[in-house]
C-alpha cells in the first residue's frame, strides 16, 4: 500500500467524519448518483418525464444534507430516485467540475482520484473496472479502495458545498432556516 493511499484515505474519512457522516455511507449515497448521472446522460429525457423533485437548488441542498447526515431515514429506492433527478438538473455538470478542482488539490491522490471519476462515471465511456484496474497497474482492490475514496471525497466536498452555501442563504435571508441542524 503506497504512502500517499494512506494519506489519501485518512485524510478523506477524517473530511468525512468532521462533517458528521460516516465515510462508508457517503460512498453508499455518491455512488448511485455518479452512476445515474452516466447513465443519464443519454437517456436524460426519458428520465426527467418519470422522476421529478423540486429542483430548486435550497430544495435539493436541503434534501441531500439530510440524507447525508441520516441515512437510516431513507430507502435505497429513495435515495437512487434523488441521484437520478439531480443527475438531471442542469446545474448539476458546473458544480461537480467545480468540485473536481477542489479534490484534485486536497490529497495526494487527488488527481488520480478524480481521473478515476471521470473515466467510470463523469466525462468517459464508462470504462470497466478491470480496463481501469489494468491501466492504473492496480490489483482489484487496490482500485476499489482508491474508487471509494473518490466516491467519498467527491460527496464529502458536495456536502461541505451544501452547508456553506445554505449558511449564507439563511444568513442573507434569502431563504427561511431549515428544520433540521446544520
Amino acid at each position: 500500500m503506497s504512502r500517499n493511499r494512506v494519506s489519501s484515505h485518512v485524510i478523506i474519512v477524517n473530511f468525512c467524519t468532521q462533517l458528521g457522516v460516516e465515510y462508508k455511507s457517503m460512498v453508499k449515497l455518491i455512488r448511485p448518483l455518479l452512476k445515474h448521472y452516466f447513465m443519464g446522460r443519454s437517456e436524460e429525457e426519458n428520465i426527467k418525464a418519470l422522476v421529478t423533485i423540486d429542483a430548486r437548488k435550497e430544495a435539493v441542498r436541503r434534501k441531500f444534507i439530510k440524507m447525508a447526515k441520516n441515512p437510516d431515514d431513507y430507502t435505497e429506492t429513495d435515495k437512487t430516485v434523488f441521484a437520478v433527478a439531480v443527475a438531471c438538473c442542469s446545474w448539476y455538470p458546473e458544480k461537480s467540475a467545480k468540485l473536481l478542482t477542489k479534490m484534485e488539490d486536497m490529497v495526494p491522490d487527488g488527481k488520480e482520484l478524480v481521473y478515476i471519476l471521470n473515466c467510470v462515471y463523469l466525462e468517459g465511456d464508462g470504462r470497466t473496472d478491470l480496463s481501469m484496474q489494468n491501466e492504473l497497474h492496480m490489483s482489484s482492490g487496490t482500485y476499489n479502495r482508491r474508487k471509494d475514496d473518490a466516491t467519498a471525497l467527491y460527496g464529502a466536498l458536495i456536502l461541505e458545498y451544501a452547508i456553506r452555501r445554505e449558511k449564507e442563504e439563511v444568513a442573507a435571508g434569502k431563504v427561511p432556516p431549515p428544520d433540521f441542524e446544520l
